[in-house]
């Protein structure tokens, strides 16, 4: 056996019958057995991809983002071993900021707005026609990534109007999951049932668990911390005891809320773990708009009280202040992404789907899209060769109907019910209490002139005088029943 070596021997006895082939065979496959799965899988397998998404969560409400009387640590990690964005924006409600994240277009492109029925019917102004649920010929993150043989599936609130199955995701499991965790896992779905956060936790583990040994894209998208506020006890008498001591604006159970968006992370921090997944999964947390100062009559429970504070910034939910579309927004990816960064860049929501497909290593299908791609910002020191942010919402909620750019450091809003525009410089004002235009009317005028550009080659539904306006009850809110309102404002079959 002089010149046949060690491999030729080994590869002899593994082929024999014999008593101690059958041995080096059974040593052999107990030895792939105990590799830690990082080095038995396959290297060049793309990173999973978990996006966590909140509802209504505000800039201010996480202590990385500088809360100190809401317990977040579990999220408060992800940015101390990732890169946390100061500047990263969605749309000012939840329906055109979903459909963003997974279309990767601005929802004025789509002529999309959310299809709530609250509506001013004396207003100044009437809203435009829009559609209320993601074209099924658009292209989804979970469609791109699918060529890449990522399984995906979207568990929670998804408000884009047709099911996430028609749309390239799979169904969530409905069976119990298995792993070492499932005790923690048990414990709480049962202390959470509200809003039904421990369910989704649930299905989102057991999709990961099934999953583990392919590529996996997984959108957990929780309806906390929406109003009305509803959490368990324990927290809710823990922030209640608190901001007695500490004089708070946040309502406790909204804190409450928040910090059950905490567990929840923690849980999927310790089931990568015990997976062994940590290192192969890129966790992405962000809200899907700013937070709500207060609900003000919008709800049919009749909740009227404060619900949280977005100090430092201005506005909530509803409007194009910096309180209603500036988010916080984490993205942890081991070995790719230093640990404790920060990125000041402005980024959108409708940058997650070109992102997304950079990190599985693919070129997007979908055209004209409105976003790009963030991976160049993860490795510091790039940037993005895009000039400028723009939004638009045509209706009254929380605010009156108004577009926006951001160019660089300045923001532009203009106001259709006055046609006033509203100049700010973000840099030195981000609380926006200095309108800068009539100071700066040439910067003022060439953000102007960007914006109605934008707006004409999206071919943005505008809104136009209301021939029912009554100056006497133009701040009342009326309603619709839904279906009348998707007859008008949405087409009763979607977007066909």
């Amino acid at each position: 056996m002089k010149g046949e070596g060690y491999v030729s021997t080994a590869r002899r006895w593994i082929r024999s019958d014999s008593v101690d082939g059958r041995i080096v065979r059974f040593a052999f496959a107990l030895l792939i057995l105990t590799l830690p799965q990082s080095i038995r899988a396959d290297e060049s397998r793309p990173p999973n991809i978990l996006l966590i998404i909140a509802d209504d969560l505000g800039y201010s409400d996480l202590g990385c983002y500088g809360n100190d009387l809401t317990d977040t640590p579990n999220i408060d990690r992800l940015a101390a071993e990732g890169m946390r964005f100061t500047d990263a924006y969605a749309m000012p409600v939840c329906t055109p900021s979903r459909v963003a994240i997974i279309s990767g277009k601005n929802p004025a492109t789509l002529h999309i707005q959310h299809p709530n029925p609250h509506h001013r019917p004396w207003g100044k102004l009437r809203v435009p026609r829009m559609f209320w649920q993601l074209r099924l010929d658009e292209i989804t993150i979970a469609e791109e990534l699918s060529r890449a043989g990522y399984v995906s599936t979207h568990i929670g609130k998804w408000g884009c109007g047709y099911s996430p199955t028609k749309q390239g995701y799979a169904e969530p499991p409905a069976d119990d999951v298995a792993g070492e965790f499932a005790g923690d896992v048990n414990r709480f779905e049962r202390d959470n049932p509200h809003k039904q956060i421990g369910r989704h936790l649930r299905q989102a583990v057991r999709f990961i668990e099934q999953n583990r040994g392919k590529p996996f894209f997984c959108t957990f998208a929780t309806s906390m911390p929406h109003t009305p506020p509803d959490a368990r006890d324990d927290l809710v008498n823990k922030y209640r005891q608190r901001f007695a001591k500490q004089q708070s604006a946040i309502h406790p159970t909204y804190a409450a809320m928040c910090e059950t968006i905490d567990d929840a992370t923690g849980i999927f921090l310790q089931v990568l773990d015990a997976l062994r997944l940590n290192d192969k999964t890129v966790i992405v947390f962000c809200s899907d708009n700013g937070g709500v100062i207060g609900e003000r009559g919008y709800l049919p429970a009749g909740f009227e009280e404060p619900v949280t504070t977005n100090w430092p910034l201005r506005g909530e939910k509803g409007s194009l202040y910096e309180g209603g579309i500036r988010i916080p927004l984490i993205v942890r990816w081991p070995r790719n992404v230093a640990a404790g960064t920060t990125c000041r860049t402005p980024v959108s929501c409708e940058d997650f789907l070109p992102t997304f497909c950079n990190i599985a290593g693919l070129i997007p299908q979908a055209a004209d899209l409105d976003g790009a791609s963030i991976v160049p910002l993860l490795s510091e020191g790039s940037i993005l060769e895009r000039t400028a942010l723009y939004w638009h919402h045509p209706r009254y909620h929380h605010s009156t109907p108004a577009s926006a750019i951001r160019m660089g450091r300045f923001k532009l809003i203009h106001f259709y019910e006055d046609g006033r525009d509203e100049l700010y410089d973000l840099q030195q004002d981000v609380g926006e209490r200095f309108n800068l235009a009539e100071k700066h009317p040439d910067r003022a005028k060439q953000l102007r002139q960007e914006l109605d550009e934008w707006l004409a080659t999206r071919e943005a539904r505008l809104p136009t005088p209301n021939t029912d306006h009554d100056p006497q009850r133009e701040l009342i809110w009326g309603r619709r029943d839904r279906e009348n309102w998707h007859r008008q404002f949405g087409l009763p079959n979607g977007n066909k």
